[in-house]
Protein backbone atom coordinates (compact mmCIF):
# COMPACT_ATOMS: atom_id res chain seq x y z
CA UNK A 1 0.00 0.00 0.00
CA UNK A 2 2.77 2.63 0.74
CA UNK A 3 4.37 1.69 -2.53
CA UNK A 4 1.33 2.72 -4.13
CA UNK A 5 0.66 6.09 -2.00
CA UNK A 6 4.91 6.78 -3.35
CA UNK A 7 4.02 6.33 -6.52
CA UNK A 8 0.91 8.61 -6.53
CA UNK A 9 3.64 11.31 -4.67
CA UNK A 10 5.61 10.92 -7.31
CA UNK A 11 3.15 11.22 -9.95
CA UNK A 12 1.27 14.30 -8.60
CA UNK A 13 4.64 15.88 -8.13
CA UNK A 14 6.24 15.35 -11.78
CA UNK A 15 2.40 16.75 -12.80
CA UNK A 16 2.89 19.82 -10.23
CA UNK A 17 6.46 20.64 -12.18
CA UNK A 18 4.82 20.17 -15.94
CA UNK A 19 2.32 22.24 -15.07
CA UNK A 20 4.54 24.75 -13.09
CA UNK A 21 6.93 24.86 -16.65
CA UNK A 22 3.85 25.56 -18.86
CA UNK A 23 2.54 27.99 -16.67
CA UNK A 24 6.02 29.97 -17.14
CA UNK A 25 6.26 29.51 -20.72
CA UNK A 26 2.54 31.38 -20.59
CA UNK A 27 3.68 34.09 -18.80
CA UNK A 28 6.57 34.44 -20.60
CA UNK A 29 4.56 35.26 -23.38
CA UNK A 30 1.92 37.38 -22.43
CA UNK A 31 4.61 40.04 -20.06
CA UNK A 32 6.53 41.70 -22.37
CA UNK A 33 9.75 42.73 -20.93
CA UNK A 34 11.26 45.55 -21.26
CA UNK A 35 10.14 49.12 -20.12
CA UNK A 36 8.66 51.35 -23.16
CA UNK A 37 7.85 54.65 -23.96
CA UNK A 38 4.57 55.47 -24.04
CA UNK A 39 4.00 56.14 -27.84
CA UNK A 40 5.27 52.33 -28.52
CA UNK A 41 2.32 50.70 -26.49
CA UNK A 42 -0.27 50.37 -29.68
CA UNK A 43 -4.02 49.15 -30.12
CA UNK A 44 -4.28 45.18 -30.24
CA UNK A 45 -7.43 45.29 -31.73
CA UNK A 46 -11.56 45.04 -31.13
CA UNK A 47 -10.27 42.09 -28.86
CA UNK A 48 -8.42 43.88 -25.86
CA UNK A 49 -9.02 46.74 -23.81
CA UNK A 50 -6.53 48.72 -22.44
CA UNK A 51 -5.62 49.21 -19.07
CA UNK A 52 -3.34 51.38 -17.33
CA UNK A 53 -2.16 51.28 -13.64
CA UNK A 54 0.48 52.86 -11.93
CA UNK A 55 2.57 51.24 -9.82
CA UNK A 56 5.99 53.11 -9.00
CA UNK A 57 8.62 54.06 -6.22
CA UNK A 58 7.91 50.79 -4.32
CA UNK A 59 11.01 51.14 -2.98
CA UNK A 60 10.40 54.72 -1.00
CA UNK A 61 10.35 53.42 2.73
CA UNK A 62 7.28 54.91 4.01
CA UNK A 63 5.84 56.51 0.63
CA UNK A 64 3.09 53.97 0.07
CA UNK A 65 3.05 51.54 2.70
CA UNK A 66 1.85 47.88 1.41
CA UNK A 67 2.20 48.85 -2.25
CA UNK A 68 3.05 45.53 -2.87
CA UNK A 69 0.05 43.51 -1.29
CA UNK A 70 -2.21 46.57 -2.56
CA UNK A 71 -1.15 45.62 -6.14
CA UNK A 72 -1.23 41.96 -5.87
CA UNK A 73 -4.68 42.16 -4.50
CA UNK A 74 -5.74 44.37 -7.62
CA UNK A 75 -4.56 41.49 -9.53
CA UNK A 76 -6.33 38.99 -7.81
CA UNK A 77 -9.57 40.72 -8.30
CA UNK A 78 -8.92 41.37 -11.55
CA UNK A 79 -8.69 37.97 -12.45
CA UNK A 80 -11.88 35.97 -9.88
CA UNK A 81 -13.61 39.17 -11.92
CA UNK A 82 -12.94 38.46 -15.48
CA UNK A 83 -15.83 36.98 -17.70
CA UNK A 84 -13.17 36.53 -20.00
CA UNK A 85 -12.79 40.37 -21.99
CA UNK A 86 -9.26 40.94 -23.02
CA UNK A 87 -6.95 42.84 -21.38
CA UNK A 88 -3.63 45.03 -22.37
CA UNK A 89 -2.61 46.04 -19.04
CA UNK A 90 -0.15 48.73 -19.10
CA UNK A 91 1.84 49.42 -16.03
CA UNK A 92 3.44 52.78 -15.36
CA UNK A 93 6.69 52.19 -13.64
CA UNK A 94 10.28 53.34 -12.87
CA UNK A 95 13.49 51.65 -13.53
CA UNK A 96 13.87 50.90 -9.85
CA UNK A 97 10.46 49.49 -9.20
CA UNK A 98 10.32 47.72 -12.64
CA UNK A 99 12.11 44.48 -11.46
CA UNK A 100 9.88 43.99 -8.45
CA UNK A 101 6.61 45.18 -10.31
CA UNK A 102 7.64 42.26 -12.61
CA UNK A 103 8.01 39.62 -10.10
CA UNK A 104 4.80 40.37 -8.72
CA UNK A 105 3.11 39.88 -11.46
CA UNK A 106 4.55 36.89 -12.31
CA UNK A 107 3.95 35.18 -8.83
CA UNK A 108 0.73 36.01 -9.10
CA UNK A 109 -0.55 34.75 -12.63
CA UNK A 110 1.17 31.62 -11.69
CA UNK A 111 -0.94 31.44 -8.33
CA UNK A 112 -3.88 32.06 -9.72
CA UNK A 113 -3.33 29.47 -13.07
CA UNK A 114 -2.23 26.88 -9.87
CA UNK A 115 -5.53 27.63 -7.75
CA UNK A 116 -7.11 27.52 -11.09
CA UNK A 117 -6.18 23.83 -12.20
CA UNK A 118 -6.45 22.25 -8.26
CA UNK A 119 -10.22 24.20 -7.75
CA UNK A 120 -11.78 23.01 -10.85
CA UNK A 121 -10.72 19.14 -9.87
CA UNK A 122 -14.37 17.48 -8.88
CA UNK A 123 -14.22 16.38 -5.37
CA UNK A 124 -11.04 18.45 -3.85
CA UNK A 125 -13.32 21.39 -2.63
CA UNK A 126 -16.89 22.77 -2.48
CA UNK A 127 -15.93 25.66 -3.85
CA UNK A 128 -18.03 25.57 -7.88
CA UNK A 129 -16.69 29.04 -9.01
CA UNK A 130 -15.74 28.52 -12.98
CA UNK A 131 -12.55 30.13 -13.22
CA UNK A 132 -11.65 32.45 -16.42
CA UNK A 133 -8.21 33.98 -17.36
CA UNK A 134 -8.50 36.91 -19.44
CA UNK A 135 -6.61 37.52 -22.33
CA UNK A 136 -3.82 39.42 -21.34
CA UNK A 137 -0.53 40.92 -22.54
CA UNK A 138 0.96 43.52 -20.33
CA UNK A 139 3.27 46.61 -21.14
CA UNK A 140 5.37 48.78 -18.63
CA UNK A 141 6.49 51.88 -19.45
CA UNK A 142 8.61 54.31 -18.39
CA UNK A 143 7.28 57.13 -16.26
CA UNK A 144 10.55 59.13 -17.19
CA UNK A 145 8.98 59.35 -20.83
CA UNK A 146 5.80 61.06 -19.25
CA UNK A 147 7.75 63.59 -16.33
CA UNK A 148 11.00 65.00 -18.44
CA UNK A 149 8.71 65.91 -21.60
CA UNK A 150 6.37 67.77 -19.32
CA UNK A 151 8.15 68.65 -16.34
CA UNK A 152 7.43 72.71 -16.53
CA UNK A 153 3.54 71.72 -15.95
CA UNK A 154 4.28 69.33 -13.06
CA UNK A 155 6.28 71.63 -11.25
CA UNK A 156 3.94 74.23 -11.96
CA UNK A 157 0.98 72.33 -10.68
CA UNK A 158 2.19 70.83 -7.60
CA UNK A 159 1.97 74.16 -5.65
CA UNK A 160 -1.90 74.60 -7.16
CA UNK A 161 -2.87 71.36 -6.27
CA UNK A 162 -1.06 69.88 -2.84
CA UNK A 163 0.98 71.16 -0.21
CA UNK A 164 4.51 70.24 -2.04
CA UNK A 165 5.35 68.84 1.43
CA UNK A 166 8.30 66.45 2.26
CA UNK A 167 6.80 65.27 5.38
CA UNK A 168 3.63 64.37 6.57
CA UNK A 169 1.39 67.50 7.16
CA UNK A 170 -1.01 66.70 10.15
CA UNK A 171 -4.31 69.37 10.06
CA UNK A 172 -7.12 69.34 12.72
CA UNK A 173 -10.88 68.31 11.57
CA UNK A 174 -14.31 69.22 12.29
CA UNK A 175 -13.89 66.12 15.02
CA UNK A 176 -11.66 67.31 17.90
CA UNK A 177 -10.57 63.37 18.04
CA UNK A 178 -9.87 63.09 14.42
CA UNK A 179 -6.35 64.68 13.25
CA UNK A 180 -5.51 64.05 9.12
CA UNK A 181 -2.27 63.83 7.69
CA UNK A 182 -1.14 64.53 4.16
CA UNK A 183 1.35 62.04 3.11
CA UNK A 184 4.51 63.55 1.22
CA UNK A 185 3.46 61.03 -1.52
CA UNK A 186 1.13 64.00 -3.18
CA UNK A 187 3.95 65.74 -4.35
CA UNK A 188 5.52 62.90 -6.61
CA UNK A 189 5.72 63.78 -9.94
CA UNK A 190 3.24 60.30 -10.70
CA UNK A 191 0.26 62.37 -9.16
CA UNK A 192 0.14 64.88 -12.10
CA UNK A 193 0.39 62.95 -15.55
CA UNK A 194 -3.28 62.30 -15.91
CA UNK A 195 -3.64 65.24 -18.07
CA UNK A 196 -0.97 63.96 -20.55
CA UNK A 197 -2.04 60.81 -21.35
CA UNK A 198 -4.09 61.52 -24.61
CA UNK A 199 -0.62 63.16 -25.74
CA UNK A 200 1.47 60.18 -24.97
CA UNK A 201 -0.18 57.34 -25.34
CA UNK A 202 -0.61 58.12 -29.60
CA UNK A 203 -1.13 54.70 -30.47
CA UNK A 204 -4.14 54.31 -28.35
CA UNK A 205 -7.86 55.42 -29.13
CA UNK A 206 -9.24 54.34 -25.59
CA UNK A 207 -7.58 53.83 -22.26
CA UNK A 208 -9.06 53.26 -18.27
CA UNK A 209 -6.60 54.43 -16.01
CA UNK A 210 -6.96 52.41 -12.36
CA UNK A 211 -5.64 52.56 -9.18
CA UNK A 212 -4.15 50.25 -7.65
CA UNK A 213 -5.65 49.94 -4.60
CA UNK A 214 -9.05 48.94 -6.57
CA UNK A 215 -10.84 45.58 -5.84
CA UNK A 216 -12.47 45.13 -8.83
CA UNK A 217 -16.04 43.05 -8.48
CA UNK A 218 -16.98 43.05 -12.36
CA UNK A 219 -15.45 42.27 -15.77
CA UNK A 220 -13.63 45.24 -16.76
CA UNK A 221 -15.21 45.09 -20.40
CA UNK A 222 -18.56 46.23 -18.85
CA UNK A 223 -16.57 50.08 -17.29
CA UNK A 224 -15.26 50.02 -21.07
CA UNK A 225 -18.98 50.45 -21.88
CA UNK A 226 -18.87 54.05 -20.31
CA UNK A 227 -16.79 54.99 -23.58
CA UNK A 228 -19.98 54.56 -25.80
CA UNK A 229 -22.10 56.54 -23.59
CA UNK A 230 -19.48 59.29 -24.07
CA UNK A 231 -20.06 62.05 -26.57
CA UNK A 232 -17.55 62.92 -29.42
CA UNK A 233 -16.35 66.32 -27.81
CA UNK A 234 -15.56 64.42 -24.72
CA UNK A 235 -12.28 63.43 -23.76
CA UNK A 236 -12.39 62.02 -20.23
CA UNK A 237 -14.60 60.80 -17.80
CA UNK A 238 -13.64 60.54 -13.56
CA UNK A 239 -15.42 58.25 -11.55
CA UNK A 240 -17.23 59.93 -7.95
CA UNK A 241 -14.55 60.12 -5.21
CA UNK A 242 -15.52 57.40 -2.85
CA UNK A 243 -13.41 58.40 -0.10
CA UNK A 244 -14.80 61.26 2.33
CA UNK A 245 -11.11 62.12 3.01
CA UNK A 246 -10.16 63.50 0.03
CA UNK A 247 -13.44 66.24 0.53
CA UNK A 248 -12.12 68.14 3.16
CA UNK A 249 -8.82 68.21 1.29
CA UNK A 250 -9.94 69.29 -1.92
CA UNK A 251 -11.84 71.90 -0.56
CA UNK A 252 -8.56 73.31 1.20
CA UNK A 253 -6.43 72.75 -1.81
CA UNK A 254 -9.39 74.81 -3.73
CA UNK A 255 -8.88 77.77 -1.38
CA UNK A 256 -5.31 77.98 -1.26
CA UNK A 257 -4.67 78.28 -5.42
CA UNK A 258 -7.70 80.68 -4.97
CA UNK A 259 -5.97 82.99 -2.39
CA UNK A 260 -2.67 82.48 -4.73
CA UNK A 261 -4.28 83.36 -7.83
CA UNK A 262 -5.85 86.45 -6.47
CA UNK A 263 -2.63 87.39 -4.68
CA UNK A 264 -0.29 87.24 -8.25
CA UNK A 265 -2.83 88.96 -9.70
CA UNK A 266 -2.80 91.71 -7.16
CA UNK A 267 0.73 92.10 -7.35
CA UNK A 268 1.18 92.34 -10.81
Amino acid sequence: MWQNLLIQIYLIFNLVNFVYCEFQDAREKIILSGLKRPSEVQDLGQEYINVAVIIANIHKAGLVDGIKRTFANFLNTMFLSSEGTGIQLILLTDEESYPTVNKILYHNIGKYLSLNAVIRRDGLTSWKRNFIFPKLIVNFVDLKYITERYRTEIDEMKPLFSFNNKDVITTKTENPNVVMGLSPKYSEDLFYIAPFYGEVFTGLDKLIVLDTDLYIEQDLGLLFQEFHLMEKEELISIADDQAGYYIELAAKLFFKASYSLKREAFLR
